[in-house]
């Protein structure tokens, strides 16, 4: 299995919805995020260091950057001979 792996910049205040899907995933690299999703009743905070499994068929996800710019990275699993789906920032 690869990982397909894009880095996101996030400015403090700005706020970017992302795609979900099998095999996604979050990892904030610095800072701290606001995240918050479809169908999910509570607010959810992600620190430098953590990592959150996205991909569980809820919809897409919106994240801010919380206190001051924070860095993320958006990871894609996919099966060495599968395409991973292309990812809207």
């Amino acid at each position: 299995m690869n990982t397909l792996m894009t880095s996101i910049e996030l400015p403090a205040g700005r706020a970017v919805t992302l795609p979900t899907g099998s095999g996604h995933a979050l990892r904030v690299t610095e800072g701290r995020i606001w995240l918050t999703r479809s169908g999910d009743p509570d607010d959810h905070f992600i620190d430098a260091g953590e990592r959150v499994p996205l991909g569980d068929g809820r919809g897409p996800v919106v994240i801010e950057a919380v206190g001051g710019a924070a860095r993320c990275r958006m990871e894609v699993a996919q099966l060495a001979t599968g395409n991973a789906q292309p990812l809207a920032a």
